[in-house]
């Protein structure tokens, strides 16, 4: 899996929902063609096609009236969506201009929706789910949600198990889940129906799993704190239930998840920061810092990361928004963002290096559970691998200028020294709290001859001889993906309590 992992690393989020639906749609395509599906080939591509051009047509037009960065990828995944939830209506003569303006009305109330319902920059509501919610209202035509045939499930199954991996909601999946399938059993049950059988229709014969693994996770829309992720899965689980109706309406899933998504919306705490850059500095050969001032300074906890937007043209297949931990403090004035730029590195990363001062991008959906305990007096061991160092730099910073006097002990790992950033903050935090650090560099042939440090990777022997009471600590783990499995594995095997092992891995160094 750690391979696999790794796989999955490489590309982000959005690149691989979109890659995940334009294989269903092509696996349909396919099933049409053989009858399997109860419509033709030639209607599903039609409906295709007027989905993507409406979706991106409108996404275009109100980036450039509200003046914020188009993601074309999110276009290009609502539209697909949509796709999978409106049955391809027959093109006929007689009804050819009804059927274009049923697409045009769900797939431009879908887009328009991220821009006119939103709150500080922020949507409220999965675009999807408002557009066939808004027009199914409007045109008395709901959304099939073909996607639930059973004929497609295990395709979803697989596709959806991809997603959750990737975006690691599977805490939220599974509330969901348990929730919806005691929801429908309990139902059925108070009205004298057999609760097996419904719970067998419901795994069967609708939309669950799609619902589930690729609606119900929706980065901008879902909670990322893990409370708040369990009680919207369980909150949404007893919304889909047929048998629970929302202002008289009952089995529409999109209604189930527009309820949710405007029940957690303020809880989640979902905002965007348009972010101005003031100054950009060199740490390192290929490691830059970026400090930006904002509208208005999000309010975060040290550890915890934002989702970082660069509009450009010709994006890779990294596509225009990255995840970053924030490397400041709380309570520092200015935002500050580090990141490693190799030399072929992604379009984003381009463009993020090209950015001079004045320069804009947006930032929203803070979140991140890699936060210090509330209880100062706990021991605390970091774990840093090259540029993970971050949120430690985040934590150690906020320690210093709060005046939290923690035991900690922090273990950086570098391929080289001259890769070791902030070395400032680590020499303050030995002055004022006794933090003590160990630097070790993995690559034994270029090490310099003046190295006071220690040589190779943090395994249990550099732990142990390093930290005597690593015992009593809680180990807090960051860096690329092949690094914290190495010091899970390492830590579980000495014994340390899976409870005092939190991880916090980088999507993405490209």
């Amino acid at each position: 899996m750690a391979r696999f992992d790794d796989f999955l690393d490489r590309i982000t989020m959005y690149r691989l929902t979109l890659w995940l639906l334009a294989g269903l749609l092509g696996v349909a395509a396919t099933l049409s063609i053989f009858g399997a599906l109860p419509f033709v080939l030639s209607d599903l591509l039609i409906s295709i096609a007027a989905l993507v051009i409406v979706c991106v047509g409108v996404n275009a037009l109100c980036s450039r009236l509200f003046s914020v960065p188009a993601n074309p990828e999110s276009a290009y995944i609502t539209a697909l969506i949509l796709a999978l939830l409106l049955s391809p209506a027959p093109i006929t003569r007689a009804g050819a201009l009804a059927n274009m303006g049923w697409y045009f009305l769900v797939g431009s109330t879908a887009m328009a929706s991220k821009y006119l319902i939103a709150f500080r920059r922020s949507h409220i509501f999965n675009p999807a789910a408002f557009g066939v919610a808004i027009g199914g209202i409007a045109s008395g035509r709901w959304a099939s949600w073909w996607v639930g045939t059973p004929v497609l499930l295990l395709f979803v199954a697989a596709a959806g198990f991809l997603i959750v991996r990737k975006t690691r909601r599977a805490d939220m999946v599974f509330s969901f889940l348990v929730a919806a399938f005691a929801a429908v059993a309990y139902g059925a049950f108070v009205s004298n129906g057999l609760p097996m059988q419904a719970v067998q229709a419901l795994a069967l014969r609708t939309a669950l799993v799609f619902f589930a693994t690729v609606m119900l996770t929706e980065p901008a829309t879902a909670p990322a704190a893990l409370p708040l992720r369990i009680a919207y899965g369980i909150a949404a689980g007893i919304l889909f239930s047929p048998y629970f109706s929302i202002f008289g309406v009952s089995g529409l899933p999109e209604f189930a998840l527009l309820a949710s998504n405007a029940i957690f919306y303020f809880a989640a705490g979902k905002q965007r920061y348009r972010m101005t850059l003031v100054r950009a500095e060199q740490y390192a050969p290929d490691i830059f810092e970026f400090s930006f001032t904002a509208d208005r300074l999000p309010a975060f906890a040290p550890g915890q990361y934002l989702e970082w937007t660069i509009g450009h043209e010709h994006s890779d297949a990294r596509g225009v928004r990255r995840y970053f931990t924030i490397a400041s403090a709380p309570e520092e004035r200015d935002i500050k963002l580090c990141a490693r730029f190799p030399e072929h590195g992604s379009s984003f990363k381009q463009e993020l290096r090209a950015l001079a001062p004045g320069g804009i991008l947006f930032a929203g959906q803070r979140a991140g559970d890699f936060v210090l305990p509330k209880d100062t007096a706990k021991k605390l061991a970091f774990c840093a691998g090259g540029i993970g160092i971050t949120p430690f730099r985040s934590m150690v910073k906020h320690m210093l200028m709060a005046g939290e006097q923690r035991d900690a002990v922090l273990l950086y790992s570098n391929t080289r020294a001259a890769d070791i950033v902030y070395q400032d903050v680590w020499d303050e935090a030995a002055r004022k709290f006794g933090m003590k650090t160990v630097h070790t560099l993995t690559d034994t042939k270029a090490i310099p001859n003046d190295w006071r440090g220690r040589r190779g990777f943090i395994d249990a022997n550099l732990i142990t001889e390093e930290i005597s009471d690593w015992r009593e600590r809680i180990f807090y783990i960051s860096g690329p993906h092949s690094f914290v499995i190495s010091m899970e594995r390492a830590l579980e095997a000495m014994g340390v309590a899976r409870a005092h092992i939190k991880t916090d891995f980088f999507p993405g160094y490209a």
